[in-house]
């Protein structure tokens, strides 16, 4: 989950948490930057996007980096408690996905799964075992 840090409800940023984008929005949206102390930590400086004509946006480079997201790449874009979360996603084939859910079941009834286990340890021991 994304959640904004504590700033002043006039000013705009993005924000990068728990492998997500989030962009704060309100009235603001001419700061350049905004300067925050954010979850108690050193002040950073979150730059701003923005809006384009067609309502277009570009993320800075260091979060494109930091997220490794490229060029076509799809994002779900929801909006919570007044901030846009962006969410990288990936499409997947669906005969891809059923044939994998065929092989997996075909393993479990011919016992070829292990577990289930209560500990990594317990986990890690029987990859040993193998």
């Amino acid at each position: 989950m994304c959640s904004a840090p504590s700033v002043p409800a006039q000013t705009a940023g993005i924000f990068a948490l728990d492998g997500n984008i989030c962009v704060r929005y309100d009235d603001a949206i001419s700061y350049k930057f905004l300067l925050s102390n954010f979850m108690n930590t050193r002040a950073r400086v979150f730059p701003l996007v923005t809006i384009k004509p067609k309502f277009q946006v570009t993320l800075p480079a260091h979060l494109r980096e930091q997220l490794r997201l490229e060029e076509g790449d799809l994002l779900e874009a929801t909006v919570l408690n007044k901030s846009i979360m962006l969410k990288p996603k990936a499409v997947v084939d669906r005969e891809h996905v059923e044939a994998a859910i065929t092989e997996g079941l075909r393993d479990h009834k011919e016992g070829r799964v292990r577990g289930p286990f209560k500990t990594m340890r317990e986990f890690t021991k029987s990859l040993k075992r193998a």
